[in-house]
C-alpha cells in the first residue's frame, strides 16, 4: 500500500526537478521530504525488483531537491542542515555519494551550531555510516546490522576501537560501548520471542 502511494508520488518528485531558485522554498518542504523518504525506505524493505527500481529513483529525487534547496541558499540554520543530514542518512541505501552529503550536511550544522549535541551526533551517525559503506571500520559505534537470516541477528559493524572513546561518546550524547551491545543484545532477544 506504501509502495503504490509512493510510486504514484514519483512523476510529482521528478517533475518539479529543475525549478530549483526560480520559486521561493515552501518552508515545510524540507519537512515533507523528510517524511517521504522515511516512507519510501520503508516501502523499499517489501518491493518487488519493479517497484524497487521506481523507489530508489524517487528516492533519489528527494535528496536531489534536498541539494537543490540547499544550493540555493535556502539551508542555512543548523535545525535545517540537520535535517537535511538525518534525511540524506536514513536514504543511505542510495550509497556513498548520498551519505557523502548527508556528512557534508552534518559538518555544516556543527559549524552552525557548535553546542548542539544533536548535530554532533548526527554527524557521528554518518561519519561512521560513510565509513561502513567504504568497508572501513566505524568510529562512534553507531551502525547496527542486523543479516537478512530469519532470525535476523544483529550486530555492530566493525569499529576501530582506537579513535574514539566511551568518555567521548557519552559527551556527544552517545552510547557506550558497553550500551552499545546490551541494546543490539535486547533487539536479538526480542527478534527471537515468537
Amino acid at each position: 500500500m506504501i509502495a503504490a502511494a509512493v510510486l504514484g508520488s514519483v512523476a510529482a518528485c521528478v517533475s518539479s526537478k529543475g525549478r530549483a531558485c526560480r520559486e521561493s522554498a515552501d518552508p515545510l518542504e524540507l519537512a515533507r521530504l523528510t517524511r517521504n523518504v522515511d516512507s519510501t525506505v520503508t516501502a523499499l524493505r517489501t518491493a518487488s525488483d519493479t517497484q524497487t527500481t521506481w523507489l530508489r529513483q524517487y528516492l533519489q529525487a528527494m535528496i536531489d531537491r534536498t541539494a537543490e534547496l540547499d544550493g540555493c541558499g535556502r539551508m542555512t540554520s543548523a535545525d535545517d542542515l540537520r535535517t537535511a543530514a538525518a534525511l540524506g542518512l536514513r536514504a543511505s541505501v542510495l550509497g556513498v555519494p548520498t551519505v557523502e552529503r548527508a556528512y557534508i550536511w552534518s559538518r555544516r550544522a556543527v559549524l552552525a551550531d557548535t553546542s548542539d549535541r544533536r548535530s554532533w551526533r548526527v554527524m557521528a551517525g554518518a561519519w561512521d555510516q560513510l565509513q561502513v559503506l567504504r568497508m572501513q571500520p566505524q568510529w562512534f559505534a553507531t551502525v547496527i546490522s542486523c543479516d537478512r537470516s530469519p532470525d535476523g541477528r544483529c550486530s555492530l559493524a566493525t569499529i576501530d576501537t582506537t579513535r574514539v572513546t566511551d568518555p567521548q561518546r557519552v559527551e556527544l550524547g552517545l552510547h557506550t560501548l558497553l550500551q552499545q551491545r546490551a541494546l543490539i543484545d535486547s533487539i536479538n532477544r526480542a527478534r527471537v520471542r515468537p
